[in-house]
């Protein structure tokens, strides 16, 4: 039949002059320069291209069989991905959206969901600020009620002072970052106040309610907090990229 004789001609065409076949080393190693060129491990991906090459000469006693067609290049928007990655994965959020809308202006108007998870991962960012200060001053406030019990033992009221001033300064600091987090959030709960525009109106709820609690990190919205959210959020935002 047609069918068959088509299948057959196909069988028995000569695959020699296509790209030649990896072995599964040489397929796995294409797959990691994929990966890592496309997710914007600029330095990384160089790093192993250069290592795959000088292995590849060592093995086959200088043919090298490297991997020329996916090392990558200077490549300019590669590097504005990683530099948007790492801002991410630093919790600067403000430089993220700063580079993103210099080097990718459209992505996040026409992806309105990944502007709202940056915004919400920068109150969280601004949240984990919070609770660090206040954990600061806990602190400090602690080892003033020791000394106080001490007191008694000890002349050295210089110390006292110091440690004073230094427990005024936290708590200070600390409120004035729960201040700004709240206002931030306010905003937030006003620029989204339903599912439109890409919001999540439980999700931002959720994240808000930290504000209500002396040690956020602790509460059963705590887990918000937790630096392993900055990855999904520069996983998203590279994927819009792409």
């Amino acid at each position: 039949t047609e069918k068959h004789a088509l299948l057959t001609e196909i069988s028995e065409t000569s695959t020699a002059n296509l790209q030649p076949p990896l072995d599964e080393a040489a397929l796995l190693q294409e797959l990691v320069a994929q990966f890592l060129a496309q997710e914007g491990y600029y330095e990384t991906a160089r790093t192993f291209a250069e290592e795959v090459r000088e292995e590849s000469v060592t093995l086959e006693n200088g043919q090298s069989r490297s991997l020329y067609q996916h090392e990558p290049g200077e490549d300019i928007d590669t590097a504005n991905r990683q530099k948007i990655r790492a801002a991410i994965l630093e919790g600067d959020i403000d430089k993220a959206l700063k580079y993103t809308n210099a080097y990718f202006p459209k992505v996040l108007q026409d992806n309105p969901h990944i502007l709202f998870k940056l915004r919400c991962r920068k109150f969280l960012e601004m949240m984990c600020k919070c609770s660090d200060s206040s954990s600061a001053a806990t602190t400090v406030a602690k080892r003033e009620e020791e000394m106080e019990v001490d007191d008694g033992f000890s002349d050295d009221e210089g110390m006292d002072t110091e440690e004073s001033r230094t427990a005024v300064d936290d708590t200070a600091k600390f409120h004035e970052l729960l201040t700004e987090a709240v206002q931030y959030g306010q905003q937030l709960r006003m620029d989204y106040p339903s599912d439109e525009y890409g919001g999540d109106k439980q999700y931002l709820e959720d994240i808000f309610s930290l504000v209500a609690y002396p040690d956020p990190r602790s509460s059963v919205h705590g887990h918000h907090l937790d630096a392993s959210g900055r990855v999904s959020v520069a996983d998203d935002l590279n994927a819009a990229i792409l």
